[in-house]
């Protein structure tokens, strides 16, 4: 049976059975927390609309998708991916409860758009097995978030960073050095001692190019209550990581990350640009590493989209694919006719990022930071 719940109190009653399932995949971006975070904090731009697989009374997959509505349509699109960017999925028990969620997606007749599912992943093949039954037709790109595995000690890693790329980190340490006295640390505070925290974050992320673009917390109201709500969640459950970099005592660069299923997850980045020379942003995030492997933990998530800068720790990335399904309905295809110039841009900003990184990976060793 499918049902789907639109009533954030409903939603809100599933956090056992819904991390039940999110316990398989091993993601913080697919627990409960997340998404009702995206819930509270994104209510102006959509209406949960999430698909419910139960058998017996058991919650067998679940979709966790959202109502938004474009030029005079509506679409289905998991909750908060187009305003955070970053991977999705679906949680199911098995195939036949994923085969069954996506007939019940593809018989509602909206537009569907899932952005940044793995390539291969179980979702992507029942939905072109679906699509294809259904007549509908896709629309598809591809991106990537880089991933570092971690084996060894940290010594052993940070000699096999490329010369280059550690002469261009001494250099920053050296000039932090010539500034002033630069300390680090990482924090996990409590729920009861988190907002002067988060604060700090919020303030220091600010101060950098992210404001001047307004896509720091402090200049996008939703994105900050997304923060705030989705800080406060972890903190109760003892994962939330914090990380500054500290010029006489000052932030200069932050950091905001989970630790789960031994891995370390990035979230926000952000650093003070009045000290953009030192490059603190890349030092907190060396730190961080550094942090990670002195933990004994498997892997750090940098998330986001793949960027240059990044490939100063790895070149490794994890794909992604990102499906836009449109039925073959008079709503369909005026709702691909609406979304085409927009899916040309994409290719088009897609198209120049891939000549300027093979560019720059050839002529430059840029320390710049998200």
């Amino acid at each position: 049976m499918v049902e789907i719940i639109h009533d954030r109190e409903a939603l809100a009653s599933l956090q056992n059975d819904w991390n039940r399932l999110a316990m398989r995949f091993q993601s913080p971006l697919l627990r409960h927390e997340w998404f009702m975070s995206c819930v509270y904090a994104f209510s102006y731009r959509q209406k949960p609309a999430v698909f419910i697989v139960r058998n017996h009374g058991a919650v067998e997959a679940i979709a966790p998708l959202a109502t938004v509505r474009g030029v005079g349509m509506s679409s289905l699109e998991v909750m908060g991916a187009s305003v955070l960017g970053e991977p999705c999925g679906f949680l199911f028990k098995d195939w036949r409860s994923l085969d069954e969620l996506f007939r019940a997606i593809v018989s509602d007749g909206r537009p569907v758009h899932l952005d940044r599912m793995m390539s291969d992943c179980p979702e992507l093949k029942v939905l072109d097995t679906v699509s294809s039954e259904e007549r509908m037709f896709v629309h598809d790109r591809e991106s990537r978030s880089p991933w570092l595995p971690i084996a060894g000690d940290w010594k052993s890693y940070e000699k096999s960073i490329s010369s280059s790329r550690r002469s261009s980190l001494r250099r920053a340490y050296r000039r932090a050095a010539e500034a002033g006295t630069l300390t680090f640390e990482i924090v996990s505070p409590g729920n009861d001692e988190l907002d002067p925290y988060f604060e700090e974050v919020v303030s220091v992320e600010a101060a950098g190019w992210k404001e001047k673009v307004g896509t720091s917390m402090n200049a996008n109201a939703a994105l900050r209550n997304f923060f705030w709500y989705y800080a406060h969640a972890t903190a109760r459950m003892g994962i939330l990581r914090l990380g500054f970099a500290k010029m006489n005592g000052t932030s200069i660069a932050v950091l905001m990350g989970v630790q789960y299923a031994q891995k370390f997850w990035v979230l926000k980045i952000g650093f003070d640009e009045q000290w953009a020379k030192c490059s603190p942003g890349n030092l907190l995030m060396h730190e961080t590493i550094r942090w990670s492997f002195e933990r004994g933990l498997r892997a750090f998530e940098f998330l986001g989209n793949e960027e240059i800068w990044i490939h100063i720790w790895t070149d490794l990335s994890h794909i992604y694919q990102s499906q836009s399904v449109y039925p073959l309905t008079v709503r369909g295809v005026v709702s691909f006719g609406i979304d085409l110039p927009r899916m040309l841009m994409q290719r088009a900003a897609s198209a120049r990022r891939k000549i300027a990184k093979q560019w720059h990976g050839k002529f430059l060793q840029p320390l710049r930071q998200t």
